[in-house]
């Protein structure tokens, strides 16, 4: 898929996703509409693994309680910061670990974002508009 065919499945697939009766939007943490909503888009390290992901300060908290370092954290609407973590699990799917491994925290998850420490990400490069927010975590 190119951006374009990913901001079409993007925009099919929140619609379906909308609960029409209260407006809130099914499946969110926050419950807010995803087009209003910011998230963020954010890198954190623990030893010689590295995570990417979307989430809210909450979940950039969990990985840092966990022994994590923040590396980089953006700040964008919702859809944005969607179709730049989708950007990276492709641009990355080769270097992706893709199962958990010796070292990763338990905040890493199944590591399907989760990549060696030495693979250089930047995620200015996927999201360009994005409000760099690290300081919040430092």
């Amino acid at each position: 898929m190119d951006g374009h065919e990913d901001r079409e499945y993007l925009a099919r697939n929140l619609g379906q996703a909308r609960n029409v009766r209260d407006g809130r939007q099914a499946g969110t943490r926050s419950g807010r509409l995803p087009e209003l909503r910011t998230d963020l888009l954010y890198l954190v390290a623990h030893r010689k693994w590295q995570k990417f992901g979307v989430g809210d300060r909450r979940r950039v908290e969990t990985h840092v309680r966990g022994g994590a370092d923040v590396v980089q954290v953006l700040r964008a609407p919702f859809a944005q910061v969607v179709l730049a973590e989708t950007a990276l699990k492709r641009q990355y799917r080769q270097e992706i670990a893709g199962r958990v491994r010796r070292g990763m925290i338990a905040s890493f998850g199944e590591a399907t974002e989760v990549t060696r420490r030495k693979v250089p990400i930047s995620l200015s490069n996927v999201l360009p508009g994005g409000e760099d927010v690290t300081d919040w975590f430092r």
